[in-house]
């Protein structure tokens, strides 16, 4: 057993101290300064024989409480990990092995650092080693709490989610000692919460989707419109709108039932919303039998052919109504487009191309008006 320095040097001393002084004492007696000599060395002996069994006690104290931590974390039902100084695993318990998915010999030496991990956070963004619990804490130096990742398993489809907590233990000189890591499974919070985003978006979706046709109802219609017009005016960009009415609907309703005019509305609203090649145009049900759409960036004449091709596709459908001169569903359309300032409302836009669409109508159906500032002009008349 090695004796601690200080206390041998100590003993050294007073041997060299107190033999000098007793010599001087003795000398002529050469019997007497052996036996004091003999009996100084020990005294030295007798108190290096209780620190070899006070070192003893304390080895012994150390294995026993190790043997109880041990004992402890392997029934608990957290997973407990404890790693050294350079962040290699020297404990897992066998509740921290079977979350991972591992066998203690595959865990053991490896370290935190190892790039091998899979593991994301909360929003599924791939960690760095750097980033896991256990590493923040050794380089803060501070505990991690209540970390929330998710660890892709050997072989395994889907990731365990778990709870974290990192505790960094350092010795009285600063150094790192160990790093004792404890964690447990919430991978049914997370599918619950899961479960739960999905149904908030499910009822999101019923609030802004109509229910008859599947595309945006009137109130998805205002917030984007409210959207789209204040980025024009961060942008200084035009906003172009369309917004067509079927023809003579209400005697198609009579004449062939409100079922038989739903199933009309859903046709027309799936070709309208075919017609929209960008992905931040948006067609929307305006109300009963009339359809909207919001154009970022386009202007009069950009919009005027959406509005066009609209109309030539919902012609193209040939659906029969024998209470219109062509026989078949038609719509017509108002248009206008803006470049807005700051103060100015969205609405004036939408008063301008429903004064459109009136126009098209009192003008014979089955056309698209656009709005130029004040003046409507009809720009497309029906053929036949």
């Amino acid at each position: 057993m090695p004796i601690r320095r200080g206390v041998l040097d100590g003993l050294v001393l007073a041997v060299v101290v107190a033999a000098g002084v007793t010599a001087a004492a003795l000398r002529g007696a050469p019997a007497a300064f052996a036996a004091f000599a003999v009996a100084l060395l020990a005294v030295a002996w007798a108190e290096v024989a209780r620190e070899r069994d006070a070192h003893r006690r304390v080895e012994r104290e150390l294995r026993s409480s190790e043997a109880r931590f041990r004992g402890l974390v392997r029934d608990v039902p957290v997973g407990v990990l404890v790693q050294g100084p350079n962040a290699q695993f020297v404990l897992a318990n066998p509740k921290a092995l079977e979350l991972l998915g591992l066998t203690e010999d595959q865990m053991l030496g490896r370290t935190s650092y190892d790039p091998a991990w899979n593991v994301v956070d909360e929003a599924g963004r791939v960690l760095a080693p750097g980033e896991f619990p256990v590493n923040r804490a050794i380089a803060t130096r501070h505990a991690v709490r209540d970390a929330v990742v998710g660890v892709q398993r050997p072989g395994g489809v889907e990731r365990v989610w778990l709870l974290v907590n990192a505790d960094p233990e350092f010795a009285e000189d600063g150094a790192l000692v160990e790093v004792l890591m404890t964690f447990h499974d919430i991978s049914e919070r997370k599918a619950a919460e899961l479960r739960l985003q999905e149904a908030n978006e499910a009822l999101q979706r019923l609030t802004l989707v109509d229910t008859v046709t599947d595309v945006a109802n009137r109130r998805q219609f205002d917030r984007a419109l409210a959207e789209e017009w204040a980025r024009a005016i961060r942008a200084g960009t035009s906003i172009g709108l369309v917004l067509v009415d079927v023809d003579h609907f209400k005697p198609y309703n009579d004449r062939y039932g409100h079922p038989a005019g739903d199933e009309c509305l859903r046709r027309i609203a799936a070709v309208l919303g075919r017609t929209l090649l960008r992905a931040g145009d948006l067609v929307a049900r305006y109300g009963g039998e009339e359809f909207a759409a919001i154009l970022p960036l386009t202007d009069v004449d950009a919009a005027m052919a959406v509005a066009e091709r609209m109309r030539r596709s919902v012609e193209a459908l040939a659906m029969p109504h024998g209470a219109t001169p062509l026989g078949i569903v038609t719509i017509s359309g108002g248009v206008a487009a803006s470049r807005p300032d700051p103060g100015t409302d969205p609405l004036d836009l939408v008063a301008r191309v429903d004064a459109a669409l009136y126009e098209a109508k009192a003008t014979g159906r089955n056309r698209i008006v656009a709005s130029t500032g004040a003046d409507a002009v009809p720009v497309r008349l029906s053929k036949g």
